[in-house]
């Protein structure tokens, strides 16, 4: 055999001459792993994903009710820190989201192109088979299918959020895309009602702090009315230096209080429009809708994956083949020994 036969031959390894050697060997296998990517995707039960998109924008409503543009943009001044309010907080959009109350009130939703809830026909989906029948009769099985479907929803709910555009995408996966659609909607409408009755509850409790302010500094501040005007008419037709100055002070502090009080009227008045407004807690952006691609399977993916084990059997298999054929030794490419 002369050595521009064996890819062994020589003192170094030559990964192209192997591929000109055997091309015919590692083209079979590109058109094997082709047709296998082929089968597996054909095999493999496809997911539609069907996504909404939502906005929880708090700085519109400052101005609706006449907040000015600076502390309504720069959140400072008249109107609270908004930066780790609304989908910001960790604890309101995920927390619900990933609560076991979100789970139960979606397992309830009517599939109407179904004709059962989503508990109903993801318990039907998930029937055990004959195999898991008998390993259940024969090891035994603890776990509850109604945990086991809860976890499934559970898993088919995801987000993502962008706190600096104030948007959060919710999607929800399933083998169907009309139910994938219907399920995403639900997941909508309780996330708008939880929100909405959580912020209603804030809202009111707010209204109930500001009027207890604005009572407070109310007889604080008419308190100090009475007194001032009260020094003034006992010293009307005074005309001392200490006089006159205590009334400038008691008057300076009148006015001071009154600002203070006029603050607290306005901020009680913004609560009331607030709680009697009722907004809804976001706005969608983008509805949901029936999706037509599935996320899964990934054709390219798996063919990538496929192909490196290809490559990687195909090598060696023409490596142990030259081994054979030459006898000798090989540190799989580097020097003969």
């Amino acid at each position: 055999m002369g050595r521009q036969d064996n890819i062994l031959d020589s003192q170094n390894f030559s990964i192209g001459a192997m591929l000109v050697k055997y091309k015919n060997w590692y083209f079979s296998m590109l058109v094997i792993c082709i047709v296998v990517n082929a089968l597996l995707c054909l095999v493999m039960p496809k997911r539609y994903a069907a996504q909404v998109k939502i906005s929880d924008e708090p700085k519109e409503t400052g101005l609706l009710l006449g907040m000015n543009n600076l502390a309504k943009w720069m959140n400072t001044g008249n109107l609270p820190n908004t930066q780790k309010e609304g989908i910001n907080n960790p604890e309101v959009y995920p927390r619900i989201l990933q609560s076991d109350e979100l789970v139960t009130a979606i397992s309830k939703v009517y599939l109407s192109n179904q004709g059962c809830t989503l508990y109903e026909y993801l318990a039907s989906a998930n029937k055990p088979g004959l195999w898991s029948k008998i390993g259940k009769w024969l090891y035994g099985d603890s776990s509850d299918d109604k945990e086991k479907i809860y976890s499934t929803i559970q898993k088919n709910i995801k987000y993502s959020i962008a706190p600096f555009y104030h948007n959060i995408i919710i999607q929800y996966t399933d083998k169907n895309p009309d139910v994938a659609r219907t399920v995403v909607n639900a997941i909508t409408e309780q996330l708008q009602s939880t929100i909405t009755r959580q912020k209603h509850l804030l809202l009111y409790q707010a209204l109930q702090d500001a009027t207890r302010k604005r009572k407070e500094l109310g007889k604080t501040y008419h308190a100090s009315q009475r007194k001032y005007a009260a020094f003034v008419d006992a010293n009307e037709e005074s005309a001392i230096p200490s006089v006159m100055n205590k009334i400038d002070q008691m008057a300076k502090e009148r006015d001071d209080l009154f600002s203070i009080y006029k603050d607290a009227c306005i901020a009680e008045q913004r609560s009331k429009f607030l709680l009697m407004g009722k907004p809804d807690a976001f706005a969608v952006i983008q509805k949901a809708y029936v999706p037509v691609n599935p996320i899964s399977p990934k054709p390219f993916p798996y063919l990538i994956t496929i192909l490196g084990l290809g490559v990687i059997l195909t090598s060696w298999l023409v490596l142990y083949r030259e081994k054979k054929a030459t006898g000798k030794k090989t540190n799989f490419g580097l020097q003969n020994k």
